[in-house]
């Protein structure tokens, strides 16, 4: 007997500053934050990566090519650069992006900032991309429930 997989939202902090429900309902909800970063923490973070890009990986669990089992952190994981994701990427430390990390652990209630994904800059140029894929993680598998 196969079990259904059955999709489960990580609920956010719908009373971080500015935060609202989109208007038209779905599933799972869409939030807006507005100025989730400021301009200048938005100019911060990109100029980080010039002159840092490597071609973008992709990551998953035992399947890379795929690419419907992402992992939190990259480096626990395998990656491959494949022609599924053309784009330029650099991670970032979490220690580089304090503020960053505190409005995301605030905003998703995370209470680690090691519960959180690495922080990454990607760059697409005119006529990069990447294919279409889920970000999610299937809960019936190791990997998943992990």
């Amino acid at each position: 007997m196969t079990i259904p997989f059955q999709p489960r939202y990580h609920p956010i902090n719908t009373l971080y500053p500015n935060c609202t429900l989109a208007t038209s309902p779905s599933s799972p909800p869409i939030f807006l934050i507005p100025n989730f970063l400021s301009p200048p923490e938005c100019t911060a973070l990109i100029s980080s990566g010039l002159g840092h890009f490597a071609p973008s990986p992709v990551v998953g669990s035992e399947d890379v090519a795929g690419i419907d089992a992402p992992v939190i952190d990259p480096a626990a994981a395998k990656a491959a650069i494949t022609s599924a994701r053309t784009s330029t990427t650099i991670y970032l430390d979490r220690h580089d992006v304090p503020t960053l990390i505190a409005k995301v652990q605030s905003l998703a209630n995370i209470p680690s900032p090691l519960q959180c994904e690495l922080p990454q800059v990607a760059q697409y140029l005119h006529g990069q991309k990447y294919d279409a894929h889920y970000d999610a993680f299937d809960t019936t598998t190791s990997n998943g429930a992990r």
